[in-house]
């Protein structure tokens, strides 16, 4: 887009952030999806599961029942009801389903994280800085709770589960905040200056949801 704009204009741009699905993907400890790994370049469950994928269904109407079992509500901040759609169904789908994917996989990634950890030269999932956004809507994390639900939550829904969250993440960041800034590498292959900042991104329904409100109050104006 700024490519066609030209340079002049590129020069200008100071920050970008992107738009993605809630669609996770299986990483190595370094961030990088199996699917770019050898001998997984072919597997559909180590690449990125997309948002419409629904063959979790059944996992996600198991942690529906299973959530009513805790005191704590951990779905009261995603509506009372998981989908199919998220992080946890997609994810033992993927583990149940897939005996070298469950061998291989260190960390499970949300596009919308993963994007802004490649552009600036993310190498450790560990430092991998995960979208609030994301993580309270798709991953159940809030702040109310300590973070992720504990281990016994997931270990009793399924022991292939056990100790998963502690190859995710504690903490979470809003949107106006920095992921970093771009790296070289991309910096030429954008055409972008090496001082663009990168954000930390939503997933696109809320991108859609202020695009809407921002629409309404542009025209209300």
């Amino acid at each position: 887009m700024w490519a066609q704009a030209g340079p002049e204009v590129a020069a200008q741009i100071k920050a970008i952030s992107v738009d993605t699905t809630g669609s996770p993907v299986a990483t190595d400890k370094y961030g990088t999806p199996l699917s770019l790994l050898p001998g997984f370049e072919e597997n559909p469950n180590a690449m990125f599961v997309l948002w419409k994928d629904h063959t979790g269904v059944g996992e996600a109407a198991e942690i529906n029942t299973h959530a009513e079992k805790f005191k704590t509500n951990y779905l009261q901040f995603v509506g009372g009801i998981y989908s199919s759609e998220w992080f946890w169904s997609k994810l033992l789908r993927v583990l149940r389903s897939d005996e070298e994917v469950r061998n291989n996989i260190y960390s499970f990634v949300e596009h919308c994280d993963w994007i802004p950890f490649v552009l600036t030269g993310g190498n450790d999932v560990h430092q991998m800085k995960r979208s609030r956004c994301a993580a309270g809507h798709k991953i159940l994390w809030a702040a109310e709770w300590g973070g992720l639900p504990p281990n016994e939550f997931f270990t009793n829904l399924d022991p292939v589960l056990d100790g998963f969250t502690d190859k995710l993440f504690k903490e979470t960041y809003p949107s106006n905040e920095s992921v970093g800034t771009i790296t070289k590498e991309w910096a030429d292959k954008l055409g972008l200056p090496e001082t663009t900042i990168i954000g930390v991104v939503p997933t696109m329904p809320t991108w859609e949801q202020l695009a809407d409100k921002l629409s309404l109050t542009i025209s209300a104006r």
